[in-house]
């Protein structure tokens, strides 16, 4: 297995051990109560990776901390979701990329009695058509969303809200990317184009500047 997804340090391992609590208690109700058993459970991460981690996470936006500390290969956010007890119904890792598709497809395989779907995909491009295309009033879900930087955007954060049903974790980038974009002075075009999808709005820069 390809496991060179090299990101996080403590305040990641922090991260997952919480995540892997409140997975086991959110299916806890959703398998031991008899109304909640009716729907189908869905696990949704949309920056799954390749299912490993290492101390350091390289990001694929700006090129603003790469750390190069090495440590272990740990479980990342999706073997969490996979050993969470009761399991999921469905699970679906997504991935832009091609590699961290390949990788978690052998992390399926380690995993026969889970109902993985794959899909090499955008999550700005994913997650709003199956928030729409879901049937919401048979189907629950809990949406993992854990960037590598700036890379969602507001839209798709309210794709997810109109279900309500839908249960979001995001880990948003405040530190690691959009305090260091917003620059002393107004950022360049590129930078400020992408503040505006991640707030929805351009009111940031008055706001701001």
């Amino acid at each position: 297995m390809k496991r060179n997804h090299r990101f996080g340090g403590a305040w990641t391992q922090e991260k997952l051990e919480r995540l892997s609590k409140y997975l086991s208690a959110y299916m806890k109700i959703f398998k031991g109560h008899e109304r909640a058993r009716w729907f189908t459970t869905y696990y949704v991460d949309a920056f799954a990776g390749t299912g490993f981690r290492s101390d350091s996470r390289i990001d694929d936006g700006p090129a603003f901390f790469k750390d190069e500390e090495a440590a272990e290969f740990q479980r990342g956010s999706t073997c969490i979701a996979l050993e969470a007890v009761p399991p999921f119904d469905r699970y679906l890792f997504v991935d832009r990329k091609p590699d961290n598709i390949e990788a978690l497809s052998e992390l399926k395989n380690q995993y026969p009695d889970r109902n993985v779907n794959l899909i090499c995909d955008d999550a700005n491009h994913f997650i709003p058509n199956w928030c729409r295309e879901t049937n919401w009033e048979r189907n629950r879900a809990v949406v993992f969303l854990d960037p590598y930087g700036t890379q969602v955007d507001w839209v798709t954060i309210e794709s997810i809200a109109a279900t309500r049903a839908v249960d979001l974790w995001l880990l948003f980038p405040l530190g690691q990317a959009v305090n260091r974009m917003l620059t002393r002075h107004e950022p360049n075009a590129s930078w400020a184009n992408r503040l505006d999808r991640l707030f929805g709005t351009e009111t940031w820069r008055s706001e701001f500047y």
